[in-house]
């Protein structure tokens, strides 16, 4: 993921000001992950970058399952 601390601090600003509830997630070190296109992006553009995204149980499962709370504060955060 291509997230850097500024931006995350940016988000959770806006966030708290707009009273939007958010979670914070981070990968285990020890455990390998998907990616986004964030990382490549903030390789070739010089711009702050933060991945954002609904949290998902069961990502790509037949089962896959989100909140209506999670979406409804997603979109809250980029309207």
């Amino acid at each position: 993921y291509a997230t850097d601390c500024e931006a995350v601090a940016i988000v959770e600003q806006i966030c708290q000001k707009a009273g939007i509830e958010y979670q914070k997630f981070v990968n285990r070190s020890d455990m390998p992950g998907g990616g986004t296109l964030g990382s490549i992006a903030s390789s070739i553009l010089p711009i702050r970058t933060v991945d954002i995204g609904v949290p998902l149980l069961a990502m790509h499962s037949a089962v896959e399952t989100m909140g209506r709370k999670d979406m409804e504060s997603m979109t809250g955060l980029i309207k």
